[in-house]
């Protein structure tokens, strides 16, 4: 079965920062994510943390957009990558606000369902 068909959440690809804060990290981390839906985001991360991690999260989907803010538990991760399939680790989202999760489905919804492709829908 190909990966795409085992995914719960249709999924927008998007290279954008995130910010991270873990119970073992003092202050927020930036990272990069390379997809969001509306169950969670993959962070690329060299060293992603253990599956079952909890953390928090801030992250602004387009420019003039309002900041994304929530909670995450890390669901699974890769520990070696390659350059079309880098480390890190997936991060369901436990908790968002409504204006949060309006923003992610609002977001996903405007986005082509072809996997690459940026175009919002006309």
């Amino acid at each position: 079965m190909a990966e795409d068909e085992r995914r719960k959440h249709q999924r927008a690809e998007v290279d954008v920062a995130i910010r991270v804060k873990s119970g073992s990290v003092e202050d927020f981390v930036e990272r990069y994510i390379r997809d969001i839906s509306t169950g969670g985001v993959f962070i690329e991360h060299e060293e992603p943390m253990k599956v079952g991690t909890t953390l928090s999260f801030e992250l602004q989907i387009e420019e003039d957009a309002p900041l994304i803010s929530g909670r995450g538990k890390v669901a699974w991760r890769r520990v070696e990558g390659t350059e079309s399939r880098p480390p890190g680790m997936g991060v369901e989202f436990v908790a968002l606000s409504p204006e949060s999760r309006s923003l992610v489905d609002v977001f996903i919804e405007q986005r082509d369902p072809d996997p690459g492709r940026f175009e919002k829908k006309s």
